[in-house]
Parts: structure tokens; C-alpha cells; sequence
């Protein structure tokens, strides 16, 4: 959709996940060749030996120094955020609330504002109620003046199987455009944050 975007990668199996950092390379390439940001979709979120381990393959496979992470479903208990500052993660999104980023050490966390499976449930049969869910989360934002809006996609369910994540994605963005929100991606929102 021409936006900027960072795509997550597992970097271990299990948890419903079922590729390997090795089978994830090619695919982070591919990414980083067509100019998007990549990060880690960690598993461990309690582990701080196996958070490292993570760390060091995606390091490894992605010749990259600084990069992110987002725990996959979102877990974390009162240490994960620390940890990963530990780990020595530039950013993380893992929180899921409407709030502006903040410092963990030298670690940037975003809230994730928005995510396809809180606002898409299995049991909508219309996408109104999500719409409704997401400006409801929108208008906080604006009246907070929360500087970034994380938008959590899985890019899987831009597909015409799964229609109402689709369209809702696809209006999401376009209500964004034409509110005249500018697109970013972690990286250069590090930056600004950096350079304020």
C-alpha cells in the first residue's frame, strides 16, 4: 500500500509458529532489498539466555546492528521490558495500549495503539464494530496527543480469505491518508525522538 512498514521474524519454532530463523532468511533479504525494516518476533519473553539467543541469530542473519522486537501474542510479564533493554534491542513494541513511546534504559517502547486481531474478532460477521473499536482508539490518541499510532498487521490476512482483516487494513490506511497522518516506520521514529 506504499507505506513504510517493519515485518517481524521468528527467530525459534513453536508457540502456533512453525519456521525456522533459517527459513525466515531469504525473506528478511527480501525485505531489507526492497527497502522496509525488519525486526524480531520474539518467543521468549522471560528467558534473558534465550532472548540473547534470538538476538544474536537474527544479528547473524540480518547483518544488522540496531533493530527491534515484538513478543509474539504480545507477552511479557513485569521484567520482559527490561530484559529486552538488556538484550540490547534498540526498540520494542509489545504493549498494548494508546500511549505515547517511552524509555526502557536506552530502548524505545511504542505501544501498539491498534492490532488486527483485537479490533477484527472471529465472530464479527460486519466490519463496523472493528471500525468503531479502532476510531474509538484514534480519537484517544488525538486527544492524548500520542505521537505515534502503532498499527499492528499480520500481512497473512491481506487476503481475500480473510476479507474483513483485509478491509479493515485497507481502511485504515485510507482513513489515515486522507486525515493527512504521515507514515513512518520504528527507525525513523527513534530518530526523532532522538533528535527532540
Amino acid at each position: 500500500m506504499n507505506i513504510p512498514a517493519t515485518y517481524f521474524f521468528v527467530m525459534r519454532k513453536g508457540q502456533g509458529v512453525a519456521y525456522s530463523a533459517e527459513k525466515a532468511r531469504p525473506f528478511i533479504k527480501e525485505m531489507l532489498d526492497n527497502g522496509f525494516n525488519v525486526g524480531v518476533h520474539g518467543m521468549s519473553y522471560k528467558d534473558p539466555a534465550a532472548m540473547k539467543e534470538e538476538f544474536e541469530t537474527f544479528k547473524n542473519i540480518s547483518g544488522l546492528n540496531s533493530f527491534g522486537v515484538r513478543m509474539h501474542y504480545l507477552r511479557n510479564d513485569h521484567a520482559t521490558l527490561e530484559y529486552l533493554s538488556q538484550t540490547g534491542y534498540s526498540y520494542d513494541s509489545t504493549d498494548y495500549k494508546v500511549e505515547s513511546p517511552y524509555a526502557v534504559n536506552k530502548m524505545i517502547e511504542f505501544p501498539i495503539a491498534v492490532m488486527d486481531v483485537y479490533a477484527v474478532r472471529p465472530n464479527h460477521k460486519k466490519i463496523d464494530t472493528a471500525k468503531a473499536y479502532t476510531l474509538e482508539r484514534l480519537e484517544l490518541a488525538e486527544k492524548n496527543n500520542v505521537p505515534y499510532f502503532t498499527i499492528n498487521f499480520h500481512d497473512i490476512v491481506f487476503n481475500p480469505a480473510y476479507s474483513l482483516y483485509k478491509d479493515w487494513f485497507t481502511w485504515l490506511m485510507d482513513l489515515c491518508k486522507q486525515r493527512g497522518y504521515i507514515f513512518t516506520n520504528f527507525e525513523t521514529a527513534i530518530k526523532e525522538q532522538n533528535d527532540n
